[in-house]
């Protein structure tokens, strides 16, 4: 049975092409591009990714435009190369996402929460804003984002999902996931749940 498939790697057309952009030549670096940057917002949209979109797909170009410069390098499928290159970048995306700090706001929960409470409650509430913020301190920046979302500015899981560019089911799992690991915390500072 003969393959459809080219036996060598001069044979492929994409192979030929990406050799012409390591070449210099601005048509086919043009043309490599537009196929690393169709098949990066393929992968984007199959991942459900709405935020920084086109900011990962602008990294998978600066990547390949890196990798255009490398003679060694020798790529026989551009969009298999743009896929791989797309969810490795994503990945590291994601890492730091989940590794970076979160930014808190350090004003106290808006006047609409204190509404039904007695004045001598205010600095309780005060103080359990703040110690939950503390505590929101050791959760990874997604699920932090839910929480500070969800009570301190009072989004509803659909709002906090269109901003986060999640499901509001998902945002119900990070809610979840998120007060159960801030359980420990808040019982240690003495605020319930």
């Amino acid at each position: 049975m003969e393959s459809t498939q080219p036996e060598t790697e001069e044979e492929t057309e994409d192979l030929r092409l990406w050799r012409a952009a390591q070449s210099g030549g601005d048509d086919a670096v043009q043309r490599v591009l537009q196929v690393v940057r169709d098949s990066s917002r393929e992968v984007l949209a199959r991942q459900s990714v709405v935020q920084d979109g086109e900011a990962l797909v602008q990294d998978v170009v600066a990547s390949t435009l890196a990798s255009l410069k490398d003679p060694k390098k020798a790529v026989r499928y551009l969009p298999s190369f743009a896929r791989y290159r797309t969810l490795g970048i994503l990945g590291d995306h994601r890492r730091r996402e989940r590794t970076a700090p979160v930014k808190t706001t350090s004003e106290p929960l808006d006047g609409a929460a204190m509404d039904d409470r007695r004045p001598d409650d205010a600095l309780s509430l005060a103080e359990r804003a703040a110690a939950i913020r503390d505590c929101c301190t050791r959760l990874s920046r997604s699920l932090a984002a839910v929480i500070e979302l969800r009570y301190f500015a009072g989004a509803s899981p659909a709002q906090i999902g269109s901003e986060l560019g999640i499901t509001a089911d998902t945002v119900y799992v990070r809610q979840t996931r998120a007060l159960k690991q801030l359980k420990p915390c808040l019982v240690g500072k003495g605020v319930d749940l």
